[in-house]
């Protein structure tokens, strides 16, 4: 499998404090796993075109010039990505936008809320070192999950500089579907 653990975009990410600190969390959230369901784990979607198409059709999303094929969708002036890949699809969030911000969520609430959706951790969380933008390493989180459709899923997310580098959510989508949770062998579809 694939894992992208680089940062895909910089985009601005402003979050008004219009909604208070949980409702801008509980929106952000929901909206990040809400464009991740509809897009990365949808079943009709085959192959990265097919998700390229559907995302050019949606007005909600735009193309960023300057990074191609990421596309963008802004919500309470939260920007969040989906990256349409060969293998699958990553959703991607900068969890803040100045280092004196507090983060949209943090990991356990993240966690909390793919397992209340019916993602199955796979193994251990792990703490890993990564570089980010600026070139200076940061710790993040990789955590393993098998979606409620037994997709396999990568959570990729920092613990440092949460201003700089990009909370991912890869979905291996399109290279094996699905996997089967007792053996956790993968189950090709032709």
């Amino acid at each position: 499998m694939k894992i992208i653990t680089i940062p895909l975009m910089a985009a601005l990410v402003l979050l008004t404090a219009c909604g208070g600190d949980k409702e801008a969390k509980t929106s952000s959230l929901e909206t990040f796993l809400s464009i991740h369901d509809k897009y990365c784990e949808a079943p009709e979607y085959k192959s990265s075109i097919d998700l390229v198409n559907a995302l050019h059709k949606d007005p909600q999303f735009k193309t960023i010039k300057s990074h191609e094929g990421i596309f963008e969708h802004v919500a309470s002036n939260v920007s969040f990505a989906i990256t349409p890949e060969e293998e699958g699809c990553t959703t991607d969030l900068k969890l803040k936008n100045k280092p004196a911000e507090r983060s949209y969520f943090d990991f356990d609430e993240f966690n909390l809320a793919l397992q209340e959706k019916g993602y199955r951790p796979r193994g251990e969380k792990r703490i890993i070192q990564e570089i980010g933008m600026n070139n200076k390493e940061l710790r993040v989180i990789e955590q393993k999950y098998l979606s409620p459709n037994n997709v396999e899923s990568v959570l990729v997310f920092p613990i440092e500089q949460q201003d700089q580098y990009y909370m991912t959510f890869f979905a291996e989508t399109f290279n094996y579907r699905r996997v089967n949770f007792e053996t956790g062998s993968k189950i090709f579809e032709i």
